[in-house]
């Protein structure tokens, strides 16, 4: 969930990483549960290529 944190916050991240650890559930499955993203941002985020290179972070005005 750390690359979510610029995203959805580090309080949000921090969250839905500590349930999926007590609960076993997966952290993409929570984000999307808890609204905290659409899918389309989610998918795009996650995908390797953007957690594998250097980019600008696309913050939230």
């Amino acid at each position: 969930m750390t690359a979510l944190n610029p995203y959805i916050g580090y309080a949000n991240a921090t969250d839905v990483a500590m349930e999926a650890h007590r609960t076993g559930r997966g952290g993409y499955e929570l984000v999307l549960q808890k609204g905290l993203m659409s899918r389309e941002r989610l998918d795009m985020l996650l995908r390797p290529d953007m957690l594998t290179r250097s980019q600008a972070l696309e913050l939230p005005l």
